[in-house]
């Protein structure tokens, strides 16, 4: 399922097929696709983007459930609230 184009800060963004990327003004969350037809959230922005993330993980999937694996790059501490 490929979703329409979005403009940065609207919606999930494709870079390549079964990547997205989430712009949001402070760092970015990218989506990945996983061969169960979930997806994997690399990084998860600043402290209250769980909405936006499980939005768009809804867009592209169909239900927020689909959201299987979180993958931290680093460890910023505030960056590192959202995760909860």
């Amino acid at each position: 399922m490929t979703p329409p184009p979005a403009s940065p800060g609207t919606g999930p963004v494709p870079i390549v097929p079964g990547v997205w990327q989430l712009p949001f003004p402070v760092g970015h969350v990218y989506l990945v696709r996983l061969s169960d037809g979930g997806f994997a959230a690399v990084d998860t922005g600043v402290p209250g983007s769980a909405p936006a993330i499980l939005e768009a993980v809804s867009r592209l999937a169909g239900e927020p459930d689909a959201l299987r694996q979180i993958l931290l790059t680093h460890s910023f501490f505030p960056l590192s609230k959202s995760v909860s």
